[in-house]
């Protein structure tokens, strides 16, 4: 048995070396961003916030019940972006590449020509958004893409109360600023 998965298990380390050469920037943002909680907006009321950590597109919610989610914005079936709006309101989010509707938790509420996808419609769950980790400092929203790592208070320290208490004060954006910058 041990003889047999060899080549497997030499195939697979072949397969990550080659990744690892061929993508050196995307494995460093995964090892960068993937374990931290990174700040991602504020919580205004909006409906959903798309933004993206690293390369890996992310989209957060307010579900049906109120709550706030984070998920992966990458739709389940051909990987394309499913929003493409930066924030708004929104009861579903419809995949741009073949129509496939994902409602506020993540999950498919409408598949074109769903008879072609039998293990869709039969466990809509099992083709969900894949969730990320969301936490909340008061109204400031952070995510984080791989499981895992110090709660959001424990990253913080300190800040995490000042965070919050600030945030009391904020019912609207006051000031916005974007930058692209050019590293590594």
């Amino acid at each position: 048995l041990v003889l047999s998965l060899l080549p497997l298990f030499i195939g697979t380390l072949v397969a990550m070396s080659v990744s690892w050469l061929v993508f050196p920037r995307v494995h460093a943002l995964t090892l960068v961003f993937g374990a931290s909680l990174i700040g991602v907006g504020v919580d205004y009321g909006v409906h959903f916030l798309a933004t993206g950590i690293g390369r890996a597109p992310v989209l957060v919610s307010r579900t049906a019940q109120g709550g706030i989610g984070a998920v992966l914005n990458v739709c389940r079936h051909k990987g394309a972006v499913v929003c493409r709006v930066e924030q708004g309101r929104a009861k579903h989010h419809p995949c741009p590449y073949h129509g496939w509707v994902y409602d506020l938790h993540g999950a498919p509420s409408r598949i074109p020509a769903k008879e072609d996808f039998p293990q869709v419609t039969a466990n809509p769950g099992n083709y969900r958004l894949k969730p990320v980790e969301l936490d909340r400092a008061g109204q400031f929203l952070f995510v984080r893409i791989t499981p895992g790592g110090p709660g959001l208070a424990e990253f913080l320290g300190e800040a995490s109360e000042f965070l919050a208490n600030v945030s009391n004060s904020l019912d609207r954006p006051l000031d916005e600023f974007r930058s692209t910058i050019n590293a590594n």
